[in-house]
């Protein structure tokens, strides 16, 4: 799934990227590349919240579905590919070597 990511930079802050189609979702970087990676793992993070608590999934309306909207006015467009984690979700548990919660990385249906 593609999802629409509008980016913002103020001159004393990081690149800011808002997910416009999940509310709440989030992140930023200093460069634009370390920031759309950063916000594939707020978008991760926050879709498993959502479906921990069996709540409904975003409905993707595309860029041209907000591009109007003044909050996102004089940013850059672009998409993240989050499909790894709209079509399977990892198993539960972290990695206690890194740190990292594995369950981006190790995938698993996900069964209603």
């Amino acid at each position: 799934m593609k999802i629409p990511v509008v980016l913002h930079k103020d001159v004393h802050s990081d690149y800011e990227v808002t997910v416009p189609d999940v509310p709440g979702c989030f992140s930023a970087g200093p460069t634009i590349v370390q920031a759309l990676e950063n916000v594939l793992e707020a978008f991760a993070l926050h879709f498993e919240g959502l479906v921990a608590d069996d709540e409904m999934l975003l409905q993707v309306r595309g860029i041209e579905g907000h591009i109007t909207n003044p909050d996102y006015a004089g940013g850059l467009w672009t998409v993240v590919n989050c499909t790894s984690f709209t079509r399977v979700w990892g198993s539960s548990g972290g990695d206690e070597r890194s740190g990292r919660d594995q369950s981006l990385n190790q995938p698993r249906r996900i069964a209603r």
